[in-house]
């Protein structure tokens, strides 16, 4: 049974995310062939800020998909260690800093990040299946998974996209955020 007054918790989690990555983003800027977690690793402050927004607000938008977005939908319980998974990954993001050099840290960081990123794929993925989400949900999830598809193609393929990393980054995480938003609300 869906908690509705935690219904609006995923709203809430992603505006504090956005903010939170706005002042990151132009309080401390590298250049857009960088990550977020180069930019957040820049600085002391900018890796607390980071850290704060993926474990705190993180956790908010854990508990709406735990109590309200799973319930409601009807999803199984293999979507919701989907997103469990996907919930520690992030944490592991978060705590495990990456200060832009390429040792075993950069690299654990990366192998996590881009496991969260899968996972966020496959979430999206699975949603456009799942006959408890409105059409208008099914097709919102089904171009976002093509858009993510898109996106991983890109990194792996056509090397020269890492050069505006941030930007399809940005555009990746915020896509899925608009997808789980118009599954849930529209």
């Amino acid at each position: 049974m869906p908690h509705e007054h935690l219904k609006f918790l995923g709203l809430l989690s992603v505006a504090v995310a956005v903010a939170a990555g706005a002042v990151l983003l132009r309080t401390w800027p590298k250049g857009k062939g960088f990550s977020i977690s180069e930019h957040a690793g820049a600085q002391r402050r900018s890796y607390y800020l980071f850290l704060t927004v993926l474990i705190g607000d993180g956790f908010l938008f854990f508990l709406f998909m735990w109590r309200w977005f799973v319930p409601a939908l009807r999803l199984p319980l293999g979507y919701m260690l989907l997103v469990l998974v996907g919930y520690l990954l992030q944490v592991a993001t978060a705590v495990i800093p990456h200060r832009g050099d390429h040792g075993r840290l950069a690299r654990l960081h990366g192998l996590v990040a881009f496991s969260m990123a899968g996972i966020m794929a496959v979430l999206t993925g699975l949603l456009a299946l799942t006959s408890h989400v409105s059409a208008f949900g099914r097709m919102v999830a089904a171009a976002t998974f093509g858009f993510m598809t898109l996106f991983w193609y890109l990194f792996v393929f056509v090397k020269s996209t890492r050069r505006h990393f941030l930007v399809y980054q940005a555009a990746y995480i915020a896509s899925f955020y608009v997808c789980i938003l118009a599954v849930s609300y529209l």
